[in-house]
């Protein structure tokens, strides 16, 4: 239910691969192999980043998450 109620309310892209039902890795694997390839054969450098979101949520303020759900229509 909160999953469907914060679609409707923040729109997820396309890109978006965490968080997702029935979305895996898979897909962002290919497009980094796509990237580099393709980096590679233009001679152009390629930067990429990783970052680990586990327990983001936890970090953050709880009163905080709720006032901005709160701000965008969802309560």
């Amino acid at each position: 239910i909160l999953s469907e109620r914060l679609t409707k309310a923040c729109p997820i892209s396309n890109r978006q691969r965490g968080f997702r039902r029935a979305v895996g890795c898979s897909k962002n694997l290919k497009v980094l192999q796509i990237l580099m390839k393709h980096a590679k054969s233009e001679h152009h450098a390629l930067g990429v980043i990783f970052i680990d979101l586990e327990k983001a949520f936890d970090t953050m303020s709880h009163s905080h998450i709720l006032l901005t759900l709160k701000q965008i229509g969802l309560d």
